[in-house]
């Protein structure tokens, strides 16, 4: 019943409280002896504590800071170039968007950093120049991550942002051909589908765009892909004016 739900929550929270104190009192012991290395994972954990298990990534920021600053002390550091790559992750949550490219920027330059991060972290970087408004950096910059990851879905991933960020600037033919290439490669990709059928609601191709839909929906054989589906028709809808109908489709998803 609702008493039994209050006090499973209670007694979870009492436990994420638990791990901040127990956190904080290691990373106070670990300052005392002068652990610089250990000190700096600590921070990083609590950081992460705070981010995703507390939902507060303001808090979670300062000990990012405190981390970095830490671990940039200790010669080959391994945790280093992580505790940075997730640094810009909340930086970009939290509208830091200068801080986060900062952060990246410093990542990328590192030497002998692993092969799976580094173009994470180039993804990362268009991303972030997307959401601050530089759409031509962002274009370049995704063109270098496609061209970085080794990863067939994740490159997939990364043409599918570049496309919907080409339609952003105008510029549907390179939409079009992004769209078609990770089509060919992998003709059932719901995002693709959703993607090509707002470029070609755009370009007023309406019995298109609802066959791109529909091929979508028919994919979508699982919650998780039926509510990210809902989600892209959501974003799709609002980037094509449909407001209204954004909301209303919100809601009917929500009380699924």
């Amino acid at each position: 019943g609702s008493a039994q739900a209050e006090g499973d929550a209670k007694a979870a929270a009492d436990a994420r409280r638990q791990a901040r104190e127990d956190l904080v009192a290691a990373i106070e012991v670990a300052r005392r002896l002068g652990l610089g290395r250990e000190r700096g994972v600590l921070l990083r954990n609590l950081a992460y504590v705070w981010h995703v298990y507390e939902n507060q990534p303001t808090k979670a920021l300062h000990f990012y800071a405190e981390s970095v600053e830490v671990l940039r002390g200790v010669p080959g550091a391994e945790e280093f170039p992580g505790v940075l790559f997730n640094a810009a992750r909340t930086q970009l949550d939290t509208g830091r968007y200068d801080e986060a490219l900062a952060s990246l920027d410093e990542l990328l330059a590192l030497e002998g950093i692993d092969a799976d991060l580094r173009w994470r972290a180039l993804g990362q970087r268009a991303y972030v120049l997307w959401r601050q408004g530089s759409l031509e950096k962002a274009a370049a910059a995704y063109a270098v991550a496609v061209g970085a990851t080794p990863d067939a879905a994740s490159r997939r991933w990364f043409k599918v942002q570049a496309a919907e960020l080409h339609m952003a600037r105008h510029d549907h033919d390179r939409a079009a051909r992004l769209l078609e290439d990770v089509l060919a490669e992998e003709p059932g990709n719901t995002a693709a589908l959703v993607q090509r059928a707002h470029l070609r609601g755009l370009r007023g191709d309406e019995a298109g765009a609802r066959a791109d839909m529909a091929a979508a929906e028919a994919r979508a054989d699982t919650p998780t892909a039926r509510l990210l589906l809902a989600f892209q028709r959501i974003r799709l809808l609002r980037g094509r004016g449909h407001v209204v109908e954004a909301l209303k489709h919100a809601r009917e998803t929500l009380e699924v």
